[in-house]
């Protein structure tokens, strides 16, 4: 498995564990609690994407979740401040799979994949 793929399973899981963290409050509204659902939903379909998919699978597999999880951290960022925090590590996790794409999609170009 190569450097990107592990950096970005590093940051899906580390966003997995802080929005698992955050669904436990009570104090959270429907709304953040389905979107807090949501978000933890598409992080482990993406970290299972990632393991198990080739690199020409992944750019079709991750493309749509990573901009799913934009629109959904946004939707958080309008919360608490506890939930800010999620939004902002869940939007540096679209990001970093938004790069992964880029890369795979280069050497699939460049026929390397």
């Amino acid at each position: 498995m190569n450097t990107e793929k592990l950096k970005t399973l590093e940051q899906i899981s580390k966003a997995m564990d802080e929005v698992n963290e955050a669904s436990q409050n009570p104090e959270n509204s429907t709304e953040e609690q389905r979107a807090l659902d949501q978000i933890s939903v598409t992080l482990q379909k993406m970290q299972n994407d990632i393991i198990l998919k080739t690199e020409k699978e992944l750019v079709s597999a991750l493309s749509q979740p990573g901009k799913d999880l934009s629109e959904l951290s946004k939707a958080l960022n309008n919360s608490t401040e506890k939930l800010k925090k999620i939004s902002k590590t869940v939007q540096a996790v679209s990001k970093t799979v938004e790069v992964l794409v880029k890369i795979i999609t280069s050497a699939a170009s460049a026929g390397l994949l």
